[in-house]
């Protein structure tokens, strides 16, 4: 979760935030989508439905591991 107590997706060294949720299905973009446009959608059991699309910059895993720092600290 992010600081507004909203939900992210860790994956491969990126982080999602929450685009939408429709039909069961969780869309969620890359968090610098102002300048990336990858993509990746989770059904409700948070399995994987779409793999993510090409980022238009290089993963940063360090970020992962401050951002569930953080929201364990919140716990």
């Amino acid at each position: 979760m992010n600081e507004k107590g909203k939900r992210k997706l860790a994956l491969n060294g990126f982080m999602y935030v929450r685009d939408k949720t429709k039909n069961g299905v969780t869309y969620w973009r890359c968090e610098d989508y102002l300048k990336c446009k990858s993509r990746v959608s989770t059904a409700e059991d948070d399995s994987l439905m779409r793999a993510p699309c090409e980022h238009s910059h290089p993963p940063n895993p360090a970020r992962v591991i401050v951002a569930r720092a953080k929201a364990s600290m919140r716990d």
